[in-house]
């Protein structure tokens, strides 16, 4: 009841809020790569405009009331919450001088329906779409993959005429939402066609791995400018890097100005992380969460880095629904294609991938299972040798992230 009160309250003063405010509204959903992305915009734009973000992975219709109001989760604090309705309440009355120019917003959809309700509600000028694999995270809420597509497009049809659409021209299905548009559309990608591309692309390896670097040539409309990284390395920070680039020319910033700025890009944490571990080894900590897209990539990225054995530490795939026993089974297969040296299976659901690396031909002696996270953690920190590479992916409610945290050099 008190949530129910508290979401409807927030709704009626983000409306009040946006309508007296009128801040340009960049959206992001997807399936992967929201954060990374909303971080690269932000990245791009804060130097020159007031801008603002909602936090962490505070994509919910309550995450982003926070980021309209500006101020924090009351988490279980009621009175937190109060002061908080207060501070919007205020926004209302008062004429706030600084409230941003933009807000950057990242949006979840657990279920059919919640982008088209936060469309409809924030207006945005602009509609990044990231990525969506063909076996998604979030399935478990929708019918199949067909609905889940349709509830991001939701975001596309809803931009006004005047708006603009950013697309992944690498995914034939989101780029045609294109024609469920009157707004412009940009696209972005690797493949040639999209408007803004890019090519050359090449992660040059260093022995201190935190130095690693990722160059590739940025091409738009005949011109083309190089972009190099430090320690933001993998396809997913490209499409993210792509994905401001997209947005800083609507706001019509030129692209070397647009470079400029994304060198200062930091990734985010638990994302794709080079980190040094304990007995001089190497953690890519992508922790965070997982989906098989995002795995596939983390799985690309360990395979180019140097390293005397590489260790797969491999957490359950969650809400993915009917096609759970599926998605584990083809990470099963790309872990026998990538050339693991030890595999570190957690949690019920990855006893799929088990079994199929075993039907691939994978070494049983350099398999190991583990029920829970603190078993597994204890157990690694056991057998790392110098040299060594650990690849840390599952999703949240499987805790690798723990695993991380024990493996880190302190």
């Amino acid at each position: 009841m008190k949530r129910f009160f508290l979401q409807k309250v927030l709704l009626f003063l983000d409306k009040l809020i946006l309508k007296k405010y009128h801040p340009l509204i960049i959206a992001i959903t997807g399936n992967v790569g929201k954060t990374s992305t909303k971080e690269a915009i932000y990245t791009l734009l804060k130097s020159k405009y007031n801008v603002r973000k909602n936090e962490s992975n505070l994509n919910t219709p309550i995450g982003i009331s926070l980021a309209i109001i500006g101020v924090n989760s009351g988490g279980k604090s009621w009175r937190s919450w109060m002061e908080n309705i207060w501070q919007g309440v205020d926004l209302v009355l008062k004429k706030a001088p600084n409230y941003p120019q933009i807000l950057i917003l990242e949006l979840g959809a657990d279920h059919k329906g919640d982008i088209s309700f936060l469309s409809k509600l924030l207006k945005p000028k602009i509609g990044v779409i990231t990525n969506i694999g063909e076996m998604p995270v979030h399935l478990e809420f929708f019918k199949d993959v067909a609905e889940l597509y349709q509830e991001k497009a939701n975001l596309i049809s809803n931009l006004s005429q005047d708006g603009f659409g950013v697309l992944n021209y690498d995914n034939p299905k989101i780029y045609g939402f294109k024609n469920l548009t009157q707004a412009k559309v940009i696209s972005y990608g690797f493949k040639e066609g999209a408007d803004v591309r890019i090519s050359d692309f090449k992660i040059i390896p260093e022995e201190n791995l935190a130095a690693s670097s990722m160059y590739f040539r940025i091409e738009y409309q005949g011109n083309a400018i190089p972009f190099q990284t430090k320690n933001v390395i993998g396809k997913n920070y490209a499409y993210a890097i792509l994905c401001a680039v997209c947005v800083g020319l609507i706001l019509e910033m030129n692209l070397v100005e647009i470079v400029e700025e994304l060198k200062d890009y930091q990734g985010v944490n638990s994302r794709a992380r080079l980190l040094k571990g304990v007995n001089q080894s190497w953690i890519i900590d992508d922790s965070y969460n997982a989906s098989p897209l995002a795995t596939e990539y983390a799985l690309d990225l360990l395979d180019i880095l140097p390293a005397q054995r590489k260790i797969f530490v491999f957490g359950d795939m969650l809400e993915l629904g009917t096609i759970t026993e599926q998605a584990h089974r083809y990470i099963g297969r790309l872990i026998v294609k990538n050339n693991i040296d030890i595999l570190v299976t957690i949690g019920e659901y990855s006893k799929f991938t088990d079994d199929e690396v075993l039907k691939q031909g994978f070494n049983q002696d350099n398999l190991f299972h583990f029920q829970n996270s603190q078993d597994a953690s204890d157990w690694i920190k056991t057998i790392i040798k110098q040299g060594d590479l650990i690849l840390i992916k599952g999703s949240r409610k499987i805790q690798v992230s723990e695993i991380t945290k024990n493996l880190v050099k302190n």
